[in-house]
């Protein structure tokens, strides 16, 4: 089950399609079409889930904010 080098990002309280799309350097729409088999909208995001980040996609999974 690997992702061929690519990130995953987990979910946490206050995360949004955009919010986590910014931090990658990618947008909610490439994050939806990544991770169709777990999510089909951004109302389905819950704290704990982890998404896939499309490849190519630019930062790390930590903040510097």
């Amino acid at each position: 089950m690997g992702l061929l080098g690519g990130k995953k990002h987990t979910v946490v309280a206050g995360d949004s399609l955009n919010s986590i799309a910014q931090q990658y350097g990618t947008t909610p729409e490439a994050l939806l079409k990544r991770n169709r088999k777990t999510i089909s909208s951004a109302e389905q995001l819950q704290p704990g889930m982890q998404l896939k980040v499309p490849k190519g996609s630019g930062s790390s999974s930590s903040s510097d904010d």
